[in-house]
């Protein structure tokens, strides 16, 4: 997959959701970010700790886009795990086609490769951004997603876009069984990824076809990367599919670890 017609503009400032005038990212904790690539305009979120840096950052890809109008500062305790250990984290929005605005899961199984591919290039545009940061070390980029956002991160993960690594949580879990083309294209990203890969599922995830078939890819990889399989996370296979969000006191340790390793 390339990318192509693909250009950023970006504009940070603090909006009157954050209740205040103008400032400059350098001196901010958070903010908005806004994307644009092509004709479209998309805002993402940014933390960052406390100085100047610059720090390592993570490129977080959610597993479902806010609207471009709901600016509530999104996954605030999940970043708050990165940020109290020196990460800057962005989180960027992403545009479903049209069709599938209004549906939940449906619009995963329907949703075509192709398609997959195209908003991936939004999650592009937010690496570039912060790359682009002061705050930011250029060299120190890594990128993690789960669930859809696990998705846009592994078929990434076959193009050098200058990331160091990626950490991808249950991707297509819920759909793993119905979508074969996906599981050839990740198997293909996995082989042509020139930076390890971090694949985590926990125990009652919908599906450890993920695990199964690409942990095996991975081990053979011959870098840092691995996959590991956590105890179940919770009662229920829904819990289980949000452990990226609410585990981080479990896998912590060992994304952090990985990082540090790709990072250095």
């Amino acid at each position: 997959m390339r990318l192509s017609n693909t250009f950023l503009l970006f504009a940070v400032g603090l909006t009157q959701l954050m209740g205040g005038a103008l400032a400059k990212a350098e001196d901010q904790r958070s903010g908005i970010a806004y994307v644009r690539s092509g004709s479209e305009t998309l805002p993402g979120y940014f933390y960052k700790p406390e100085g100047k840096g610059p720090f390592p950052a993570i490129v977080m890809v959610p597993s479902a886009s806010k609207p471009a109008n709901d600016m509530k500062p999104p996954y605030q305790e999940m970043a708050k795990a990165f940020t109290s250990r020196g990460y800057v984290v962005m989180v960027p929005a992403w545009h479903w086609p049209i069709e599938f605005v209004h549906e939940n899961a449906a619009k995963n199984r329907r949703m075509t490769l192709p398609e997959f591919q195209g908003i991936a290039r939004y999650i592009a545009a937010a690496v570039t951004w912060s790359k682009g940061q002061s705050f930011v070390d250029e060299e120190r980029v890594s990128v993690m997603g789960h669930a859809t956002g696990g998705i846009l991160i592994m078929l990434l993960a076959e193009q050098e876009i200058g990331v160091r690594s990626y950490v991808a949580f249950s991707p297509a879990a819920a759909i793993w069984s119905d979508r074969q083309d996906l599981q050839k294209a990740f198997v293909n990203s996995v082989r042509e990824s020139k930076v390890p890969i971090f694949l985590i599922q926990a125990q009652n995830d919908f599906c450890l076809g993920p695990s199964e078939v690409l942990g095996a890819e991975l081990a053979h990889k011959g870098d840092l990367s691995f996959s590991k399989v956590y105890p179940p996370f919770g009662t229920t296979r829904e819990q289980g599919n949000t452990f990226a969000v609410a585990g981080s006191s479990v896998w912590g340790d060992d994304v952090f670890k990985f990082l540090q390793r790709s990072m250095n």
